[in-house]
């Protein structure tokens, strides 16, 4: 029978409920674990919604694992396959590690909407992190939505992750404000360059690497990333003007090529905004500074990088380039030389932001040619990067004060 009533053990007193269908492959009968209730119409009904779980598809195999098991799993065989970065695979792996901790003895079918719920504020009452958009929390609830909606058909009736889930689990006065970029406006793009002019000493490699990378950083807006995969063949004349021919990053964490530009097939390339001829002259003869440099002290420059990190001859000799952090860090240190007091997020990207501000801010400007010029598409162009530019912010104040 699939109904019977136990009488011994803890469940004494209450209705067994089981159902034992056939494999349709095998042919094989299905462990599927028996459920217990407290009177027979109850019994009866749960039968009826077992068969119907089970033939509208409903995975009792997965639904018995433990959710941490079952998610390790999935990533180790998504990268196994090819399928993912190794940045990308170590930041889904972190979540699994948060996931062993919040939810070691919860079952694929108990994750539910609640114990998600509880695990974000937990996390973020432990961890005492913010919560927004790009927050730590985000990107877990980011993953597990993403794993969960594979599972939904088959387990789940709908996603337990819920849309705009920061806004169902946290309330309004919960959330941090983002902190946007810091923008530069003209004066204090001017204080920097003349800085840079002035200080760049080739004589100093350890310095000087990453004054000239700003300085070039400060004219196209690359990302840090393009930046560090500059190699010199990158430059190119185009008619009257020099500009960078792109098509390759660097990675920080595996210290290695990622073999293409940022959501773009390999091979695919994009030319940077042209640089001025005093940037393209101090190039020149940075060039000529690095190749006698590495001679003197039989370094190759195999990856023919313009930014190889010549403060370490171990790091020179392994092909790295300059890295993020060192080029955030000697950005800092020249804005507190110039005098310039951030409000906002200030680093490398700090400056692209900056680029792509000024030239959504220049009368007559072409948005398709900016944002190709940039690596995105128009929409992505006016919506990220755009600001209100300080300098025309000023101006439109002044117009209307003396209008």
């Amino acid at each position: 029978m699939s109904i019977k009533k136990v009488k011994t053990g803890k469940y004494s007193g209450k209705f067994q409920v089981r159902i034992q269908p056939r494999d349709k492959v095998t042919g094989k009968r299905l462990n599927i674990p028996a459920e217990y209730v407290d009177s027979l119409t109850e019994a009866k009904k749960a039968e009826r919604s077992m068969w119907h779980k089970y033939e509208s598809g409903y995975d009792y195999g997965t639904a018995e694992e433990l959710f941490p098991i079952c998610f390790e799993r999935f990533i180790e065989e998504e990268y196994a396959k090819g399928r993912w970065e190794k940045k990308t695979y170590k930041d889904w792996e972190y979540s699994s590690r948060i996931f062993k901790q919040y939810f070691s003895h919860i079952k694929m079918k108990d994750m539910t909407t609640y114990i998600i719920g509880s695990f974000a504020r937990k996390f973020v009452e432990d961890h005492h992190v913010t919560v927004s958009r790009n927050s730590v929390i985000a990107r877990r609830l980011t993953h597990l939505k993403a794993y969960l909606e594979l599972m939904v058909g088959t387990l789940y009736p709908k996603n337990p992750v819920p849309p705009r889930a920061l806004d169902v689990f946290f309330k309004n006065s919960e959330k941090a404000l983002r902190v946007p970029r810091y923008v530069l406006d003209n004066v204090e793009i001017e204080k920097i360059k003349d800085y840079l002019k002035e200080k760049i000493d080739f004589s100093e490699f350890s310095s000087c690497v990453s004054k000239l990378a700003i300085w070039v950083d400060l004219e196209t807006g690359m990302r840090p990333q393009e930046l560090q995969a500059l190699t010199w063949n990158s430059i190119q004349r185009q008619r009257s003007n020099y500009v960078f021919e792109l098509s390759n990053s660097w990675n920080d964490y595996t210290k290695s090529l990622n073999g293409h530009l940022k959501a773009r097939k390999v091979g695919e390339k994009r030319i940077t905004l042209p640089i001025s001829l005093e940037l393209k002259s101090m190039l020149d003869k940075f060039e000529k500074y690095q190749s006698e440099f590495l001679k003197e002290n039989g370094i190759s420059n195999f990856n023919n990088f313009i930014f190889l990190n010549l403060n370490d001859f171990q790091k020179s000799s392994a092909g790295y380039p300059v890295t993020q952090t060192s080029l955030n860090e000697m950005l800092k240190k020249i804005g507190e030389e110039v005098g310039i007091k951030p409000k906002g997020q200030w680093s490398m990207y700090s400056l692209r932001h900056t680029i792509a501000t000024k030239l959504g801010n220049t009368p007559g400007m072409s948005y398709p040619w900016a944002a190709a010029r940039m690596g995105h598409t128009t929409k992505e162009f006016m919506k990220t990067y755009v600001h209100v530019d300080r300098d025309i912010n000023d101006q439109m104040n002044n117009l209307w004060i003396n209008s």
